[in-house]
């Protein structure tokens, strides 16, 4: 009987320190899964910034996209006013040439008048 119970005994003792190294391995383990959810919130925060910046660079792209449409726009338009401009001075031009040759003739036609009333002039002199 002594010598069951000292098998009792050792054993019981055998079992405690069992049960000792099992609450050490739970509570590590406890402690990794702590640090695993800790590690798992910084990763969420980390892609959240990341969608954050994507969104960003979306809206930036975008506007970027729309500023250019207006300039390609504004560049088209100017273009045309150009063209009209460069038309209304090429009409100008002509009109000015024809008002030019217009004054020449007229100037002709004041030097032939110019003559021929001199000319009748000496005429009804001589008379």
């Amino acid at each position: 009987m002594k010598s069951l119970a000292g098998q009792t005994s050792t054993a019981t003792g055998d079992i405690g320190r069992q049960i000792g190294d099992i609450q050490a391995a739970v509570g590590s383990a406890v402690e990794a899964i702590d640090q695993i959810g800790v590690s798992i919130g910084e990763v969420d925060d980390t892609a959240r910034m990341i969608a954050d910046a994507v969104d960003q660079q979306g809206q930036a792209t975008s506007e970027i996209s729309a500023a250019a449409q207006r300039a390609a726009a504004d560049t088209s338009a100017v273009s045309e006013q150009i063209a009209s401009m460069s038309s209304a001075a090429a009409d100008a031009d002509g009109a000015a040439q024809s008002a030019a040759e217009t004054a020449t003739a007229v100037a002709g036609e004041m030097d032939g008048l110019e003559e021929r009333l001199g000319a009748l002039l000496q005429q009804a002199r001589a008379v």
